[in-house]
């Protein structure tokens, strides 16, 4: 698969629209490869993830992020954003200790529980050019 087929996140948001219509094993697995490969938005402050940009709902944090900037919606004014490999999301995910990585919060999303972080990272590239 070229990686220009995943710009802008369609291919990532049509993964989640279908796991969403019918949850399956399988589904979630598609979800999971296209996320391996996918780069996506993530508040930034300071060269590091934004904590004050985490969502907080029933004593748990999880940090949010986009698969385009359009899915910011009402909050793109007051977040800054950068693009970065969902693996590198993974590590900074770890390392602030949430409780998941929520992609598309303000659409649909779809939560990634740090259980699962491991069978994302271990997952093997479909990328084969850039173009």
């Amino acid at each position: 698969m070229k990686r220009s087929l995943m710009k802008d996140g369609k291919m990532l948001r049509e993964c989640i629209e279908q796991y969403k219509f019918y949850s399956s094993g399988n589904n979630q697995m598609v979800v999971y490869t296209c996320l391996r490969d996918s780069r996506v938005f993530v508040p930034m402050r300071a060269g590091r993830v934004n904590d004050m940009a985490f969502i907080q709902e029933s004593g748990k944090r999880y940090l949010p992020v986009f698969s385009n900037e359009a899915q910011l919606g009402d909050k793109a004014g007051s977040l800054t954003v950068e693009e970065k490999d969902f693996l590198d999301v993974i590590t900074a995910a770890r390392f602030a200790q949430v409780n998941g990585i929520l992609v598309d919060p303000y659409t649909v999303p779809f939560l990634v529980e740090p259980s699962e972080y491991d069978t994302i990272s271990r997952m093997i590239t479909r990328i084969t050019s850039e173009n």
